[in-house]
């Protein structure tokens, strides 16, 4: 297998814990460009020269734009992002009694909000990263959708991007779970009620068997991740990410990677 990185695309901590994995055991890699407006994949050395390669059997680790990219290089897997990383597909297959936000509404820019609450929490329901997804007050909400009624910004948010909005929440603790062929691989909390956290979670059973039960009801790709937090203490999903995008906190990498080559290289 050969692992394309796209260059700094990563929080600089994640960024050199993939890199030094990379190198400490030998996998393949090479660092590469994507160029927005050309939605291509370049040299590092000068974005209009397209990066080249004969192999097929190649795993992407970047932003959404590569991801989407890598459907037209034939690339085997290339990107895991599919339809099914959307709250709309995958929430049903969980149960909304297992979603964090289960009780939210879909919307669009151009609807009201359907709660009474000055705050709510607002995300895409595909996981597109063309926004953040947070607690907005209505004010700051309005102020969002005005600025993005102007369609020169490069994340302008479109008329027809559907929004999952819900009341808020109050989470105790945040865990990402990496999961590849159906199994829990690794996992790392990254969160402590607001205060970021970054701590190894695989022998946290009480998560993990929880995750993997989320998994054996539905698995939106071969390899994905699962964020899973403690509300109210109940154990919740929070959202499903493409695993060629999603930050790696403290997940251990090298079984992580063990995982993908095992199965992408069968």
């Amino acid at each position: 297998m050969l692992y394309l990185i796209q260059e700094n695309i990563f929080k600089e901590r994640h960024y050199d814990l993939l890199l030094n994995i990379m190198q400490k055991f030998n996998f393949e890699h090479e660092i590469v460009k994507y160029v927005p407006f050309l939605k291509t994949i370049a040299k590092v050395e000068d974005f209009l020269q397209p990066y080249e390669t004969e192999r097929k059997d190649i795993f992407c680790f970047g932003g959404v734009g590569m991801a989407l990219a890598t459907s037209k290089y034939g690339w085997t897997p290339g990107s895991l992002l599919n339809e099914n990383h959307d709250y709309t597909v995958y929430a049903p297959k969980y149960g909304f009694e297992n979603m964090l936000n289960g009780d939210g509404v879909v919307i669009t820019k151009k609807d009201s909000i359907p709660f009474e609450d000055n705050y709510f929490f607002a995300r895409p329901v595909f996981d597109s990263k063309i926004f953040t997804g947070k607690v907005f007050s209505r004010d700051s909400w309005d102020q969002y959708i005005t600025r993005t009624v102007d369609t020169s910004e490069s994340r302008a948010l479109p008329d027809d991007v559907e929004v999952l909005v819900s009341p808020t929440k109050d989470i105790q603790q945040e865990v990402r779970f990496w999961v590849v062929n159906g199994k829990v691989v690794t996992a790392s909390r990254y969160k402590i009620g607001s205060q970021a956290l970054y701590e190894n979670y695989d022998n946290e059973s009480y998560f993990v068997d929880f995750a993997q039960s989320m998994v054996d009801k539905y698995q939106p790709a071969e390899a994905f991740v699962i964020d899973v937090c403690l509300a109210d203490n109940k154990l919740k999903i929070v959202e499903i990410n493409n695993i060629n995008c999603a930050g790696f906190y403290d997940c251990n990498m090298y079984k992580l990677l063990e995982a993908i080559e095992a199965h992408f290289n069968r």
